[in-house]
């Protein structure tokens, strides 16, 4: 699982707490040494085994996405020779 870095101190030590905000109760990531309160987007890392794994997602994806893709341009091919021939068949029939 990823690791939060503290921007103010740098520790990897991290805890999700709630703190008070306006009379409301917030859940909030913290840093364990010094207190800084860590953001989800900028502070949070992923691990060299996370970032291959969302890589080969990735990829795996964009070629899931082609194959979608070819698969739809063949199915348009098939049809509009289908028409073709019934056209054709029509024009000679009659």
């Amino acid at each position: 699982m990823g690791y939060y870095k503290c921007p103010r101190c740098g520790s990897t030590d991290a805890f999700e707490g709630t703190e008070l905000n306006n009379g409301r109760k917030v859940s909030v990531i913290k840093c364990r040494d010094c207190g800084e309160i860590l953001r989800k987007k900028k502070d949070y890392f992923l691990t060299e085994e996370e970032k291959r794994f969302e890589a080969e997602f990735e990829a795996q994806y964009a070629r899931d996405k082609e194959a979608r893709e070819k698969v739809d341009e063949d199915l348009v091919l098939k049809i509009f020779l289908i028409i073709c021939v019934v056209v054709l068949l029509y024009i000679l029939i009659f």
